[in-house]
């Protein structure tokens, strides 16, 4: 039997997830429910194709799913820690995640192959983002800073040092020109 919870207004249920999801709006429909992960999940991408659904979690792993299936296409594993976020390059060639061991991390795609562990943040990654033309990679860390990186090289191109809290998220502007950051620190910054 379900242990009784509380929902947001404090109330207690006695309904699964699986019971809420029939009081999901009319025409929306739940299409797979993906298990396998150990612990909780971070934020989780869309591969650029929509095929498949990438999972970042704190049992240490990253789970790619195909979206038709729900099935685990691959487990990549390599972080040390929890791994907070992913984000795919515009291609769908490369995969960057970021965790709890102060790493961004590069995979390939199509493979369960670390290419790349970029080295520099004095604290966890929560944020991770690529350019438009997929040439740079930025990275928000707990340690107040956001890193852009060559993930060719695996360098630090610049470090960007405004919040005063952790950076949360980040996202490039669609031209690539410009990025924008989110804070802890209640503050966004362009």
């Amino acid at each position: 039997m379900a242990m009784p919870r509380r929902n947001r207004a404090g109330t207690r249920t006695g309904q699964t997830g699986e019971q809420r999801a029939s009081e999901l709006p009319p025409g929306v429909k739940l299409r797979q429910t993906l298990r396998g992960h150990e612990s909780w999940i971070g934020r989780i991408a869309w591969s650029p194709d929509g095929r498949i659904i990438v999972s970042p979690s704190d049992d240490r792993t990253i789970r790619l799913w195909d979206v038709e299936t729900g099935a685990v296409v691959r487990t990549l594993k390599g972080h040390s820690g929890a791994v907070y976020c992913v984000a795919w390059s515009p291609d769908g060639r490369w995969l960057a995640s970021g965790g709890r061991d102060h790493t961004p991390r590069l995979w390939e795609s199509g493979s369960e192959r670390l290419v790349r562990t970029f080295k520099g943040h004095a604290n966890g990654v929560w944020a991770i983002a690529w350019s438009p033309d997929g040439d740079r990679l930025a990275s928000g860390s707990w340690d107040q800073t956001i890193r852009l990186w060559d993930p060719k090289s695996g360098q630090t191109a610049h470090v960007l040092k405004r919040h005063t809290d952790m950076v949360t998220r980040i996202a490039w502007s669609p031209d690539g020109c410009m990025l924008a950051s989110g804070s802890r620190d209640k503050t966004a910054k362009l």
